[in-house]
């Protein structure tokens, strides 16, 4: 066969592979990344230790994958507005819950997190079997895995609000007996709103309810967005051993420890690792 013949046959097989080759194939990663992050974003990260070292981890695995977040921040409520509308990349501080998972992507656990029922500290139940659920009242965050939880519990009277200080207004006022929101929102709210020392701010009932591992989401309809989920799971694996990332779990106690739990999850999620 002539060059010129072999030539043209290698140019047209060529052009076939590219026209039937899924487009995602040559889509690359972004630069920049649009991340929806709670209100206070700064003020998260100083008060609570799982924020704050979730937001350490995300942020060190982006820079190593060359990956420049934009946090905006906004509601819990209006920030799964955004994401489902595909007006921003990715949302952070999400749960992995089935009805999410239906319509999102997840990357790989950033650090544990608890809900819980919490109220005043002259409250006297201190059980929530000991909490008449048909009576009594709980606020919660719109749209989040709390407001679930609340009425799987069996309240009947769930305040559910786009606007947390609201909420915390109304426990103080009386109009609620209880708050359902995550130990972090909490810890924000007590560094941040009273001058009451934190282990007298809020009375939490009984133990943390459906504890789990705080994430980055993106819609799974949003193929950018997948694509940067996948990224920054490689960064998360490329930096889990790092010094930068034990220096992220050192400031916050418990340090050693959080960071080994935090790296058998890893394993757990992602198999088997390379020693």
């Amino acid at each position: 066969m002539a060059l010129s013949s072999l030539l043209t046959v290698i140019s047209r097989l060529t052009l076939l592979w590219l026209l039937l080759c899924p487009v995602s194939l040559f889509a690359q990663v972004p630069a920049t990344a649009s991340i929806a992050v709670f209100e206070d974003h700064d003020k998260y990260i100083e008060a609570s230790r799982s924020y704050g070292t979730a937001w350490g981890l995300i942020k060190l695995a982006a820079d190593h994958q060359g990956i420049a977040l934009q946090p905006q921040s906004t509601s819990w409520s209006a920030a799964m507005n955004r994401l489902q509308a595909q007006r921003v990349h990715l949302i952070f501080g999400a749960f992995q819950t089935a009805e999410r998972q239906a319509w999102g992507t997840f990357s790989l656990p950033l650090s544990e997190e608890g809900s819980a029922i919490f109220t005043t500290p002259d409250n006297p139940i201190d059980r929530i079997d000991d909490i008449d659920m048909a009576t009594a009242t709980i606020g919660v965050s719109a749209n989040s895995v709390q407001d679930e939880i609340a009425r799987e519990l069996g309240f009947v009277n769930v305040y559910a609000s786009t606007a947390r200080p609201q909420l915390y207004s109304m426990l103080e006022e009386g109009r609620l007996d209880y708050l359902l929101f995550g130990q972090s929102i909490v810890a924000y709210y007590c560094a941040n709103f009273t001058a009451t020392p934190h282990e007298a701010c809020m009375k939490q009932i009984g133990p943390a309810l459906l504890p789990s591992w705080v994430r980055v989401m993106a819609a799974s309809d949003n193929r950018i967005a997948k694509q940067l989920i996948a990224s920054l799971n490689e960064g998360l694996m490329a930096i889990r051993h790092t010094q930068a990332a034990r220096d992220i779990f050192s400031k916050y106690p418990n340090a050693a420890l959080r960071h080994k739990q935090w790296l058998t999850q890893l394993k757990q999620e992602a198999g088997s690792l390379p020693h």
